[in-house]
């Protein structure tokens, strides 16, 4: 079943070097050991690549953008505005008709949810446990 439901897994081409920044700087790897396993989630979960194709996915984006505002406007909240790699993230996800988002960002999460998309937040309590194991993990280096 595993085999199965990791095909439908994504991440979109524009994420993979925020996704080492974060490794590197919130999590103190180094370089190699944040490629080394970012790579090795790709091959272990066998996660897609969400190709950006910009004579395509503009008019995504364009609904990203309208709806993230429709957001900000109701809300009367601006810092629920996303920022431009977001917006592309969001857009190549409705062109690939993925419907199971996972987010921690307030402001992703109601924009996608503004498009009928299904998100997941992250759960703050496991989020919360897993960094106090690793900082434990560091200390007992």
């Amino acid at each position: 079943m595993l085999k199965y439901l990791c095909a439908l897994l994504y991440y979109h081409e524009i994420s993979r070097s925020e996704i080492i920044g974060v490794l590197i700087n919130k999590f103190s790897y180094t370089t190699k050991e944040a490629i080394d396993s970012f790579d090795k989630l790709i091959n272990e979960f066998r996660l897609n690549k969400i190709i950006r194709d910009e004579s395509v996915d503009t008019t995504y984006e364009k609904l990203v953008e309208e709806a993230n505002e429709r957001i900000v406007q109701r809300d009367n909240r601006n810092d629920l505005r996303i920022g431009q790699p977001d917006i592309i993230i969001i857009g190549g996800f409705l062109k690939l008709k993925v419907n199971s988002i996972h987010t921690g960002d307030e402001g992703f999460q109601k924009t996608c949810e503004e498009l009928k998309l299904n998100v997941i937040p992250l759960p703050k309590r496991d989020i919360t446990k897993e960094n106090e194991i690793k900082k434990w993990m560091k200390r007992r280096k």
